[in-house]
């Protein structure tokens, strides 16, 4: 009942408590207390009002915008207004974690260095790594060097939220085999820079990048890839940069990139590439 006529969202722009918005019927009587209230329906957080986005029904959270007072921070990308109750929760609610920059949080995790809010793990196995409990993760950077994370991958469905907030991550040599359509790798793709070199990915399926719409470098080299597929990179909307060097590709075709927006660097020296198909 504690969640009745609250408008939420999770990390991936889900409806939160219930998906299909059960929960937001018949709210007119409503209090929303710190909330705001969408006039005879039901509540949004502050934080969403006049982000530019329509969250009530009939979009009241966006008017008399110009009138507005934040009483909070605005965040320095967007036009959000995170009240004071959010700043500091150990959950970003800015796009670029603003809202948790300044913030006193745990220590660091056992058996790795922390340096402000980079994280630097090596030579463990992840699942010892994050065993201590670690529930809120605040890390910008984050490289995570021989963990052996690819079994945590297969069989966890969210030990990858300790990247949630991360724009800069670096997976390299961890012996990861798969990367497409797993449900574990939604976390990772929220970055900007991902590095997954050293690996053994040999295969690219069709649209491994899905959550990946803000990615603007992405670093395969030396993985053995010898399969990609026209839709291999489809919704990478903010890539620029791209490495396959030093892959085993053998043919490339034209439409393999086809759907990269704005590329600004594709490098793929190194491969024995014997056919390009323009």
């Amino acid at each position: 009942m504690r969640n009745l006529c609250l408008y939420e969202k999770d990390v991936y722009g889900q409806l939160m408590f219930c998906r299909n918005g059960a929960h937001l019927q018949m709210c007119n009587q409503f209090n929303c207390s710190s909330w705001f209230k969408c006039p005879g329906s039901y509540c949004t957080p502050l934080r969403l009002v006049c982000d530019s986005i329509l969250d009530c029904i009939h979009g009241e959270d966006e008017q008399s915008c110009s009138e507005y007072i934040c009483a909070g921070m605005r965040c320095s990308n967007c036009t959000c207004c995170v009240p004071q109750t959010e700043i500091c929760a150990g959950v970003s609610h800015c796009p670029y974690g603003d809202d948790e920059e300044h913030c006193a949080h745990s220590s660091c995790v056992k058996n790795c260095s922390c340096f402000n809010q980079a994280l630097l793990c090596q030579f463990g196995e992840i699942s010892k790594i994050f065993a201590h409990g670690v529930k809120s993760f605040h890390w910008k950077y984050v490289e995570l060097h021989h963990c052996n994370i690819f079994q945590q991958l297969v069989t966890a469905k969210s030990s990858f939220m300790i990247l949630s907030n991360a724009l800069f991550i670096d997976l390299r040599m961890n012996n990861i085999t798969q990367i497409c359509k797993m449900n574990s790798m939604k976390s990772v793709f929220k970055g900007i820079f991902i590095d997954m070199s050293l690996n053994n990915i040999i295969v690219l399926k069709s649209y491994c990048f899905s959550y990946a719409t803000r990615l603007q470098s992405l670093f395969l080299e030396e993985n053995g890839i010898a399969v990609l597929i026209d839709t291999s990179f489809s919704n990478l909307s903010s890539l620029a940069f791209l490495n396959l060097s030093y892959n085993r590709l053998e043919h490339i075709r034209g439409n393999y990139f086809a759907s990269l927006i704005s590329p600004k660097v594709l490098d793929i020296r190194g491969n024995p590439i014997e056919i390009f198909y323009t």
